[in-house]
């Protein structure tokens, strides 16, 4: 863990995992999300804390996502639609929807695809955040197949356990 999410043990307050996904999922719900997006979204949140990925966490990322809200730089209703495709591969306007959401969604699409062509790639644009990587391409491993996620945006976050924005 990095020293800048290390909380002295003296003032560390523990919360339950049923807890913290139950004030997340209010959280997004309050953002107008759906309760199935909020549970989505949640889950990938509680994925990187459980597993110390803290910088895409609950604390580090929440507060970021509830600005970009209220902002209205993320639809909390999306209605993504595929604008390019063919039989393995397509191209996912997301609406602006959450990349917690609408990662999800396009690696079962890719999945998919992939069980019935032997690959499936899916490119999401006009998106947001999509979180911990891992979490999207753990997906795939339920499936007993491989899975990669990539992300692009700038130098807006710091990588797992570094300390300054490097991707």
């Amino acid at each position: 863990m990095l020293d800048r999410f290390h909380v002295p043990e003296d003032i560390a307050v523990r919360i339950q995992q049923e807890d913290m996904r139950a004030a997340v999922e209010a959280i997004f719900q309050a953002m107008d999300m759906p309760e199935a997006d909020a549970q989505q979204a949640a889950d990938v949140l509680m994925y990187a804390d459980i597993r110390g990925i803290e910088s895409h966490g609950v604390s580090n990322m929440m507060r970021v996502y509830v600005t970009q809200f209220k902002e209205e730089r993320i639809n909390p209703r999306p209605e993504p639609k595929i604008i390019h495709g063919a039989p393995a591969v397509a191209t996912l306007d997301s609406d602006r929807g959450h990349g917690l959401v609408v990662g999800p969604r396009a690696m079962d699409m890719a999945i998919e695809r992939a069980r019935t062509y032997g690959i499936g790639a899916i490119t999401v644009v006009n998106g947001a955040h999509f979180g911990a990587a891992a979490y999207h391409a753990a997906m795939a491993l339920e499936h007993d197949m491989i899975g990669m996620a990539l992300t692009t945006g700038g130098l807006t976050v710091a990588p797992v356990h570094g300390a300054e924005p490097m991707v």
